[in-house]
C-alpha cells in the first residue's frame, strides 16, 4: 500500500518536470528565434537613461544581454557613429520598427 502511494506520487512528480521542461524547451526556443530576427541589422529606437532617444542598427546581442553592437547610430551629434556597443543597464526601452516575428 505505502509502495503505491509513493510509486503514484513519484509518477505525478516526473509528469510534472517534463511539463516543466518542455515549456521551458519551448520558451527558449522562441526566445532564440527573436533575438536571431531582431540580430540582423533592424532598425530600432533606443530611449536611454536621461530621456535621450536615439536610432541605430541592431547587430548583435552579447549572450548575457550585457550589451547590445548597433551601428549608425544616431545621437545629438550631428554625424552618426559607425558602431557601437551599448550596455544593456543604460537602455529604457527599445522599439523596433517593421520587425515581422
Amino acid at each position: 500500500m505505502v509502495n503505491n502511494i509513493m510509486s503514484d506520487q513519484q509518477a505525478n512528480v516526473n509528469t510534472q518536470l517534463e511539463e516543466i521542461q518542455h515549456t521551458r524547451a519551448f520558451l527558449r526556443e522562441r526566445f532564440l528565434r527573436l533575438i536571431s530576427r531582431l540580430s540582423g541589422g533592424e532598425k530600432c529606437q533606443l530611449k536611454l537613461h536621461e530621456n535621450h532617444d536615439h536610432t541605430c542598427n541592431v547587430r548583435a546581442f552579447h549572450p548575457n544581454f550585457e550589451t547590445v553592437i548597433v551601428e549608425s547610430l544616431q545621437t545629438n551629434y550631428p554625424n552618426p557613429i559607425p558602431k557601437a556597443i551599448i550596455r544593456t543597464n543604460d537602455i529604457i526601452s527599445m522599439h523596433f520598427e517593421n520587425v515581422n516575428l
